[in-house]
């Protein structure tokens, strides 16, 4: 089983770069919006959000679309803004969002691996319920049932998603470290990284530019390549 993830594409079209390449599933871990400083325009990153959804109404079965929280405070029903909100263009992303909301998903569970935007802790799964023997099919009927359950948790003295209580797309590398739900690998983005990393069973792909490749996720290598994990 040959596993392509694209980290947070942020406007980015790097994705089209491999898109011919064999491969049996491609997945976008989301963060398709709110690109850093002046690189792209709201709408740049609105087409090429499009381009991504008309390749998975292509695709179905070969590409998964995840949520990020660049894309989570866009969409109805969501009272949060977070760093990089485009407020002139929320309307015009909002639209587009929620024209695709329908193909895409919170998480895609292969085997014993678990893809997310930012990872899944034991006390955010305990506290929402979910049944980690079926993780995939129950995150994601959590969020379509309860949206507010991925927000931001606020009044915990926790200003950036340090806390192990945030959700799947807010929680950092350092808090999902010290509290990753058992019996997974997880392959993240969210958090920002000079070259692809693993830590205890983790990959944080967030890296500008790159794809993370698993030539064979049955038998992908997960030994650490980073031994003390740094924010």
């Amino acid at each position: 089983m040959k596993i392509i993830a694209i980290g947070d594409i942020h406007g980015r079209n790097f994705w089209k770069d491999i898109i011919h390449e064999p491969m049996d599933q491609l997945v976008f871990i989301g963060d398709y919006f709110d690109s850093y400083g002046e690189e792209f325009t709201a709408q740049q990153e609105i087409e090429n959000f499009k381009q991504v959804v008309i390749l998975k109404r292509e695709n179905p079965d070969l590409v998964t679309l995840l949520i990020g929280n660049h894309d989570y405070h866009y969409l109805n029903g969501v009272d949060e803004q977070y760093s990089r909100y485009q407020d002139a263009a929320a309307g015009d992303i909002n639209v587009v969002l929620m024209e695709a909301l329908d193909v895409m998903q919170m998480c895609y569970v292969y085997d014993h691996i678990v893809f997310n935007h930012a990872g899944i802790t034991k006390t955010w799964a305990k506290n929402h319920n979910i049944d980690l023997n079926n993780l995939q099919i129950s995150i994601n009927n959590k969020f379509m049932e309860d949206k507010a359950a991925f927000g931001f948790v606020y009044g915990i003295n926790d200003f950036d998603g340090s806390d192990q209580r945030q959700s799947p797309i807010w929680v950092r590398p350092k808090a999902l470290l010290a509290d990753k739900i058992d019996g997974y690998h997880q392959v993240v983005g969210h958090t920002r990284q000079p070259t692809h990393r693993i830590q205890d069973g983790i990959a944080f792909i967030d890296v500008a530019g790159q794809v993370f490749k698993m030539d064979n996720a049955d038998d992908f290598n997960w030994s650490n390549t980073q031994l003390e994990f740094k924010n």
